[in-house]
């Protein structure tokens, strides 16, 4: 039960602060990306997208390559 505590207090309190956050009305100040510095939220923008669009053929490739009886 102690241990419980120890780890359900911190995690309490992370969400509690996150929820009381004051932003101060500020355009992008919620993202998780700094949107002031335009080309560092491009190359995340485009990160986050072309790891998404890759995944499917990256899965298909491996998928053969497994089929193939892959490199011994």
């Amino acid at each position: 039960m102690h241990t419980l505590r120890l780890i359900a207090r911190p995690v309490y309190k992370i969400g509690r602060r996150w929820s009381h956050e004051k932003t101060g009305g500020v355009p992008g100040s919620s993202l998780p990306v700094d949107i002031n510095n335009k080309f560092r939220a491009s190359f995340y923008l485009l990160a986050w997208t072309g790891t998404a669009f890759a995944l499917p053929f990256i899965a298909v490739k491996f998928q053969l390559w497994k089929s193939a009886g892959g490199v011994s």
